[in-house]
């Protein structure tokens, strides 16, 4: 589509290095964002609850898929809580160009079970959950072949990463911008989680 706009415009490229940069950046924030929201639903596990005594009660036939998952996940909060800090760190290395890697493939790993089992217990979040796989596998992309070279056939591998060049009063931007987010996003919502946590059952 780009390539399109930018004929019709007579400006064709041969390489979109600088857009390439600005759409893994928008890339990292989404994915970032979002599974920070909820890891920290599962870093003080309120997401998937301890079993109540209503639902002790329910015979076991009543109950969907969907909510005996739940419930096998609910009655181990501390795996609840592993969960929850593998996606918090996973969002937060996002945000830094040098952790982009580890934190996407951190989210492949994990998201990636829960895409199976959204679809094996009709979890109901399938799209979003795919979403975020996908997400991820993107930012992967210019790390494919060093992994491959570095992993299977063994060999030296050097990743080669566009990175633009700016001006400082931009670049102090993009670094109170950075710190701001991670502020609100790490910080309060970590005091939000843990209030709803502590105080409402």
């Amino acid at each position: 589509i780009w390539t399109f706009v930018l004929r019709l415009l007579k400006r064709e490229r041969s390489e979109y290095n600088r857009l390439f940069y600005w759409l893994n950046v928008v890339v990292r924030y989404r994915a970032g964002l979002g599974i920070i929201g909820f890891g920290f639903t599962k870093l003080f596990p309120v997401q998937m609850p301890y079993p109540s005594l209503g639902i002790l009660d329910t015979d076991y036939g009543d109950l969907t898929a969907q909510k005996i998952f739940w419930l096998s996940f609910g009655i181990v909060p501390w795996y609840q809580v592993f969960a929850g800090i593998l996606e918090v760190s996973a969002g937060t290395m996002l945000f830094f160009r040098k952790t982009v890697p580890i934190g996407a493939a951190l989210l492949v790993g994990a998201l990636g079970a829960i895409v199976v089992v959204n679809f094996a217990y009709d979890g109901g979040v399938h799209v979003y959950s795919s979403y975020f796989v996908l997400l991820s596998l993107y930012l992967l992309v210019p790390y494919y072949k060093p992994f491959y070279n570095l992993f299977v056939k063994e060999i030296a591998a050097k990743i080669e990463l566009y990175l633009p060049r700016f001006k400082p009063t931009f670049n102090l931007f993009r670094i109170s911008f950075k710190a701001i987010i991670l502020f609100v996003f790490v910080g309060v919502f970590f005091y939000l989680q843990y209030i709803d946590f502590r105080y409402d059952p």
